[in-house]
């Protein structure tokens, strides 16, 4: 199978193509947006793999919570490659269910919402809770509660406010690669983002 997986939930933009025995990665954080460079990046790693677009077999991408932009980049493309050829399966997972890909004590995934709050999703050991925009005064609650905060290895935001705390950093790759809890969208119209109230950004 040869598989694309995509996220850009934020700012550390993600691209990855697999042919089943080899994958090429593509990471970046910085200035630059991920609808320039999603598909140069993604020329070049098809090439490397000596693949075409038209062989492609599979997509898994992100959808949210996360950068408005972002997201809506990742899952337009995965909806133009559905409409131009209806055989290719696509396949979503929330960004926050990913980070959490494996969990099995107490946990909270946290993506940077700016100011002072994140996107939160929690598990308790047994269940996930509903996805949330939580501020950083109610995340230290479920920290002191003994909840272990989990945030993407590049959202230096999210580092940054949780200053002081030992947080486990996930390469969202591996969560992706890893996690088995995928919705497969078989009609395009119905791939679509996770909005929180309060993302803007």
């Amino acid at each position: 199978m040869n598989r694309i997986y995509i996220d850009t939930c934020t700012p550390a933009f993600l691209l990855a193509v697999s042919n089943g025995k080899e994958t090429q990665v593509k990471k970046e954080r910085g200035k630059k947006k991920a609808a320039e460079v999603l598909f140069p990046y993604l020329k070049d790693l098809l090439d490397n793999l000596n693949l075409t677009l038209s062989e492609i077999d599979e997509i898994y991408v992100t959808c949210g919570p996360g950068s408005y932009t972002g997201v809506r980049i990742s899952l337009t493309f995965a909806k133009v490659m559905k409409v131009i050829n209806e055989k290719i399966k696509v396949y979503t997972i929330p960004s926050l269910t990913a980070l959490l890909s494996g969990a099995k004590e107490k946990s909270i995934s946290l993506i940077d919402a700016r100011n002072s709050a994140f996107f939160a999703l929690t598990f308790d050991g047994t269940n996930y809770s509903e996805f949330q925009r939580m501020e950083l005064s109610s995340v230290k609650e479920y920290i002191n509660q003994g909840y272990k905060p989990v945030i993407y290895e590049d959202d230096e935001e999210s580092l940054n406010k949780l200053s002081g705390y030992d947080v486990i950093k996930v390469d969202v790759l591996k969560a992706m690669l890893s996690a088995n809890n995928y919705n497969e969208v078989k009609d395009y119209n119905d791939i679509k983002p996770i909005y929180l109230k309060g993302e803007g950004r």
